[in-house]
């Protein structure tokens, strides 16, 4: 299991971080392991309040209700028991993202753009590029997080 903080970052919990992102890329390399053996592996991104966040909760002005179907861990349950169920036999080495009613697939990593050399790279040709290459994962942020919109059903 990993999750939302973990996978974006979040102010000092460096060690969280590096540990949750950890499970994402295991999960990857896990999947490409037991493939062979027709088994799927998943990681589950949640975000739900409990015993951890209560505080990070109210210091953000927020207050945390119990009754609250969309703050529980329980909301993860059936998210859990679908990836464990025939409907998600080829579903694998993704991370599954659910959160107060939103339910999301996250990106994986992959190279938004790219060039070739045939040498070394110079300083000079990097100067030339990098803000190339930097404008392109703007871009694709931009994009990503317009797509990422969750949608009512």
């Amino acid at each position: 299991m990993s999750s939302v903080s973990g996978l974006y970052g979040s102010f000092g919990q460096t060690n969280y971080g590096a540990a949750k992102a950890g499970i994402a890329g295991f999960t990857r390399s896990l999947a490409l392991e037991v493939a062979k053996y027709k088994c799927t592996v998943n990681t589950i991104s949640p975000g739900a309040a409990t015993r951890m966040t209560f505080d990070l909760i109210e210091a953000a002005g927020g207050e945390y209700d119990e009754t609250d179907w969309t703050q529980g861990p329980e909301q993860i349950a059936p998210v859990v028991s679908w990836l464990c169920s025939e409907a998600a036999e080829s579903v694998t080495s993704q991370i599954i993202h659910s959160q107060a009613g939103i339910l999301g697939i996250m990106q994986q990593p992959a190279v938004i753009k790219s060039f070739t050399t045939e040498n070394l790279w110079t300083v000079e040709q990097l100067d030339e590029l990098m803000p190339e290459l930097i404008e392109a994962k703007k871009d694709h942020d931009q994009e990503v997080s317009v797509k990422g919109v969750p949608k009512k059903i």
